[in-house]
């Protein structure tokens, strides 16, 4: 079972001899590390996967990985086809929406899934659009007011403050009453929350680096604008700092050398490490 990144496993499939596998008679198990557009949920819309017709036809199971959401249905011409999800959730929409792991057994033709649960998730989103943050306060006192004990716990923030910014609500405290509450590990998200700090910017098409460009520039205009005086470089830093960020583990590289590079590599884009030139 071969996986690679953005389904470059593709070209495995295609040279597959379908006609040879499905004339093969008995009992049949196909494994396969790919996403299949028929059957991917609304919420990876935009990932890309492989046709269902890439797989060959008439096994009695077919063993799904690498996508991580939880599939078990038999389908026409092909048979039980499933995905177990992670076994072990780690990103906090995986464990906010599935709680925890597990796994299949296929067994005289009998799908049976086995869920793995170390400890509880309790999961709770705040709806903070027009709301003031003594208000949010407020819900979430209430919200988590409630036995937390050896519990992992996800913290949603959504929408746009009534008045302030992000910044203004204090995260830590929050976090902070509920390991008082016995909570195992705490777990936040606010990227859709905004205040009043930004306005809306219009993203023009172009490449990725005109796009990424443009939005760095008008908020750099924006903080100008508001007397939050940036550095005259910031446009050129963040670029370098981003590119520095972007840089992918290399086959084989240690996981401390990785790090390790971008450590260096941002350091370098900040102006810290200075370049010796003969």
């Amino acid at each position: 079972m071969i996986g690679k990144k953005g389904t470059l496993e593709k070209k495995y499939y295609e040279n597959l001899n379908r006609e040879n596998l499905e004339k093969k008679d008995g009992f049949k198990i196909f494994m396969f590390h790919s996403g299949i557009s028929e059957i991917k949920p609304n919420y990876m819309e935009h990932v890309p996967m492989e046709p269902l017709s890439l797989l060959p036809r008439g096994f009695d199971y077919y063993a799904g990985g690498h996508i991580h959401y939880i599939f078990n249905r038999e389908i026409k011409d092909y048979g039980n086809i499933c995905f177990p999800g992670a076994l072990f959730p780690c990103k906090f929409d995986e464990i906010e929406k599935f709680k925890h792991g597990g796994f299949y057994i296929y067994e005289d033709g009998q799908i049976n899934r086995v869920e793995i649960k170390i400890v509880d998730v309790a999961s709770f989103a705040f709806d903070c659009q027009n709301r003031t943050i003594q208000q949010i306060y407020e819900n979430v006192s209430n919200s988590i007011n409630m036995d937390l004990q050896n519990k992992i716990v996800t913290l949603r923030f959504e929408g746009k403050l009534s008045d302030g910014k992000p910044s203004d609500l204090d995260i830590k405290s929050i976090i902070r009453k509920c390991y008082e509450k016995g909570a195992h590990f705490v777990m936040k998200n606010t990227y859709s929350l905004s205040g009043d700090e930004f306005e809306e910017i219009n993203v023009k098409q172009g490449s990725v680096e005109e796009i990424e460009k443009n939005i760095i520039q008008e908020h750099i205009e924006q903080l100008n604008a508001n007397n939050q005086m940036c550095n005259p470089n910031a446009q050129e830093l963040l670029i370098l700092l981003m590119n520095a960020l972007n840089k992918e583990k290399d086959e084989g590289e240690k996981l401390t050398d990785y790090e390790d590079k971008i450590k260096e590599e941002s350091k370098r884009a900040l102006g810290l490490i200075e370049e010796f030139k003969d």
